[in-house]
């Protein structure tokens, strides 16, 4: 928006020298100066828009940081959790296999005892 209002003061400019070369009216004069006055406000309050987008980015920018990071630590201690139940579950196979071994290894024992 910064570099059309820009090419229109400039088109303006011409313009008006082109005008100047023949010649032109006060009032004309008038009108130019007038409407690089309205282009001008306009390139500020453009400026100012544009100035308080930046600030809005910059917020918005920091907020989904700390989203971000927010995410990566329940990320974090979801996996930790799944880790630990995982763990678990392992271990409690790992004593089922093992008083099945133990149970198994007892009953051949008493069969050989037994024959």
């Amino acid at each position: 928006v910064q570099q059309t209002l820009q090419q229109e003061q400039a088109r303006m400019f011409e313009e008006a020298g082109r005008e100047t070369q023949t010649s032109i009216s006060a009032r004309r004069i008038h009108g130019y100066f007038m409407y690089e006055r309205h282009l001008a406000r306009e390139a500020v309050e453009q400026d100012a828009t544009i100035r308080d987008l930046r600030g809005v980015e910059s917020e918005r920018r920091m907020e989904l940081e700390e989203a971000m990071k927010r995410k990566r630590i329940v990320e974090r201690l979801r996996d930790r959790d799944l880790e630990e139940r995982l763990d678990a579950i392992r271990s409690q196979e790992q004593k089922n296999a093992d008083e099945i071994a133990s149970g198994r290894a007892a009953l051949r024992g008493r069969r050989e005892r037994e024959r």
